[in-house]
């Protein structure tokens, strides 16, 4: 076991591994396969307060669980306390076991509503955005960042989070780069650390996880609570078999079960989108991520792109691993 048991308020978790909100990834159907697989804990993608607030279709469906699901918390994103005070009044937070609050997304789409990485500049504006949601739930509540706007005069990390704390969250989640860092930039574990050794909440440490040794790698560094994964659950929902364990492994599907797991998961979108030709589009970039490091993947890759509707699919993946 890399990580102790973590108790949150009323939540016991025994392996502290969270599946990461991904925008265009984390819906239901990759939820319910990666939950599956053993993930203790899942996230919405990142939803809009003021979708929330407007009823908008498309949010509404961001924020739908499946009757299976369980143990799923919901990432919100918005600019002003007064979005989340309207948005939090509306949402049923009885199907959810934890909300976080994103404000580290560095897209600019997100950033120039002045929501995601942009709150880190105003630490005022997190703790009033926080007051607003403590002040309705009593489940689990986080704040998502990075390590900062930028490593030069803006607020620091320490900074962002002490406004957070005190405002009345439970747990920090830490991305280990600033916002204007690409993922060439290699996530900093010991600026983690030094946040963690600083504060008295729980640290879940963020990027760059993609087997058990950079879990092990993370905790030995940072001595932070768990871990939120994200890259390193596409096109392998497995990932947290292995870590569900006294002694965790990477666990390595064989081809039949590769292939029971991605019909699982296309059948999951099938369900959730009630329209084949739907599937296909929802499931493309899955495919071509699931066939990453395949023997053969080439070929793969290549047959996935050039084939739109279900049947197809499942012949090709069924030609893969020779069932």
């Amino acid at each position: 076991m890399i990580f102790p048991k973590l108790k949150i308020r009323n939540l016991n978790i025994e392996y502290p591994y969270f599946l990461a909100p991904l925008a265009g990834v984390s819906d239901s159907p990759f939820r319910r396969i990666a939950n599956k697989w053993g993930a203790p804990i899942t996230f919405t993608e990142m939803t809009s307060v003021r979708g929330i607030t407007y009823s908008s279709v498309s949010t509404q469906k961001i924020i739908h669980l499946h009757p299976s699901e369980k143990n799923v918390g919901v990432q919100l994103f918005g600019a002003e306390p007064e979005d989340f005070r309207d948005a939090v009044n509306k949402i049923d937070f009885s199907q959810f076991v934890w909300v976080d609050i994103n404000m580290g997304c560095p897209v600019k789409k997100v950033v120039k509503t002045f929501s995601g990485a942009y709150l880190m500049q105003y630490p005022s504006k997190i703790y009033a955005i926080v007051k607003e949601v403590r002040k309705v739930i009593d489940i689990p509540l986080s704040v998502k960042i990075r390590l900062g706007w930028d490593n030069t005069n803006s607020p620091k990390t320490l900074e962002i989070a002490n406004a957070a704390i005190d405002a009345g969250i439970d747990a920090i989640i830490v991305h280990g780069r600033y916002k204007n860092n690409s993922y060439n930039t290699p996530a900093d574990y010991h600026k983690i650390g030094e946040l963690k050794s600083k504060i008295d909440v729980p640290v879940i440490g963020n990027g760059d996880i993609f087997s058990y040794q950079d879990l092990i790698r993370l905790r030995e560094i940072s001595n932070c609570d768990g871990a939120m994964i994200a890259r390193g659950a596409l096109g392998k929902p497995w990932i947290f078999s292995g870590l569900n364990s006294e002694v965790p492994y990477d666990f390595v599907p064989n081809k039949e079960t590769w292939f029971n797991s991605i019909k699982e998961h296309l059948d999951y979108v099938k369900e959730w989108e009630g329209d084949s030709n739907r599937v296909w589009k929802m499931m493309r970039k899955h495919l071509l991520w699931y066939a990453r490091g395949f023997i053969g993947s080439k070929e793969i890759r290549k047959k996935i792109t050039s084939v739109d509707n279900y049947n197809n699919i499942i012949e090709i993946l069924k030609e893969a691993s020779n069932i």
